[in-house]
């Protein structure tokens, strides 16, 4: 799965998304699917490593006296338990398998996904905008949508400026002139 992800930031950095970018909203996503995995107060870790093409992730715990919180503490004994060099204070982590996130937790993450993605999308069509200001454009007109020769989405028109409709005869009666509606009024 891991080598999916980075084969998708591939194709997103072809079209204009930062490779960086979107591996901060991965971070994201996966801070998101932990707080609906784990509750508010989890801690987590994400370890990206681009050039082995591996996502981790990892549950943090802090090893305490007295747990107040079992979500993000763990008693010393039990720390020992794992790791004989465990203290007070330090921080245990256990790796977590993402794939084995509930449906509402991958569907958080998910969401942002794909919000990272649009907003890059947008942002990147915005400088293309920006970059072509007081210049010319191109543009072919196809059943009220404008495709510009230089970009690669269409463009809708607002409504008040979309192409002319000729008024059909019987647009023009209103409905107050018919004598259905003059006959309705006169009996209350």
């Amino acid at each position: 799965m891991n080598a999916d992800i980075f084969t998708a930031l591939e194709l997103l950095e072809k079209e204009g998304v930062p490779q960086a970018y979107m591996i901060e909203k991965i971070e994201q996503a996966l801070a998101s699917a932990f707080k609906k995995e784990y509750g508010a107060t989890a801690l987590m870790r994400v370890d990206i490593d681009i050039s082995k093409k591996k996502i981790k992730a990892y549950l943090q715990k802090e090893v305490v006296e007295v747990v107040e919180d079992p979500v993000c503490q763990i008693s010393l004994e039990e720390a020992r338990a794992t790791s004989k060099r465990a203290a007070v204070g330090q921080l245990l982590e256990k790796e977590v398998k993402t794939d084995a996130f509930r449906r509402t937790s991958a569907a958080a993450a998910k969401s942002v996904i794909i919000q990272g993605i649009r907003e890059a999308k947008r942002q990147a069509m915005q400088e293309a905008y920006e970059n072509k200001k007081e210049e010319l454009i191109t543009a072919t007109a196809k059943t009220a949508t404008l495709c510009s020769s230089s970009t690669r989405a269409p463009t809708g028109f607002p409504s008040p400026n979309r192409f002319p409709v000729k008024p059909s005869p019987w647009a023009r009666r209103s409905r107050s002139s018919s004598p259905r509606s003059t006959a309705r009024r006169a009996a209350p």
